[in-house]
C-alpha cells in the first residue's frame, strides 16, 4: 500500500507543479495571452464575425468553469503535497477519490459544452476546437521556451 501512496503523491506533485505556472501571470501579459488566443482560434477555426460573436462567450464560459474545476483539483494536490507525511491512508484515498471525481466533472463539462458548440458552429469547426486547443498550448510552450533557448543555447 505504501508504494501506491508514493505513486499517487508523485503523480499529484507533478500535476501540481505543472499547473501552478498560470497563477503568476501579470494582468498585461494575460491580456496579450487572451488576444493571442482569440487570433489563433479565429484563424484556425476560420470563424466568421457572426460565428465569433456567438462562439467566444460560450468558450469563455466553458474555460471559466473548466479552470474552476482545475483550481479545485490543484488545491487538493497542494493539500496532499503539503500534508502527505501526516495524512492517513484513508485520507489519501479520499483525496484520490475526489481527484477522480474532479476529472469526471471536467469530462462532463466537456460533454455539455460540446453540445453547446454544436448548436452554434458547424461540426467541422467544433471538432477543430479541440485540436486548436492543443496547438495553442504548444504555441505558448514554444514562446516560453524560445527566450530560454536564446539565453542558454545548447540547453533544452
Amino acid at each position: 500500500m505504501n508504494y501506491m501512496k508514493t505513486i499517487i503523491s508523485l503523480c499529484l506533485l507533478v500535476i501540481h507543479a505543472a499547473s501552478g505556472a498560470a497563477q503568476d501571470i501579470p494582468p498585461d501579459r494575460m491580456e496579450r495571452f487572451n488576444a493571442q488566443r482569440v487570433a489563433f482560434f479565429t484563424e484556425r477555426l476560420r470563424l466568421t464575425s457572426e460565428e465569433a460573436q456567438v462562439f467566444w462567450p460560450i468558450y469563455y464560459e466553458y474555460q471559466d468553469e473548466k479552470n474552476r474545476i482545475i483550481e479545485e483539483r490543484k488545491e487538493m494536490t497542494r493539500n496532499l503535497v503539503q500534508n502527505q507525511r501526516t495524512l492517513s491512508d484513508a485520507e489519501i484515498e479520499q483525496i484520490g477519490d475526489k481527484y477522480v471525481e474532479s476529472v469526471k466533472k471536467e469530462a462532463e463539462l466537456l460533454e455539455i459544452y460540446h453540445s453547446k458548440f454544436k448548436e452554434t458552429l458547424p461540426i467541422r469547426k467544433v471538432m477543430r476546437i479541440y485540436s486548436t486547443e492543443t496547438q495553442f498550448k504548444n504555441f505558448l510552450l514554444r514562446q516560453i521556451q524560445q527566450p530560454r533557448q536564446i539565453r542558454n543555447p545548447g540547453r533544452m
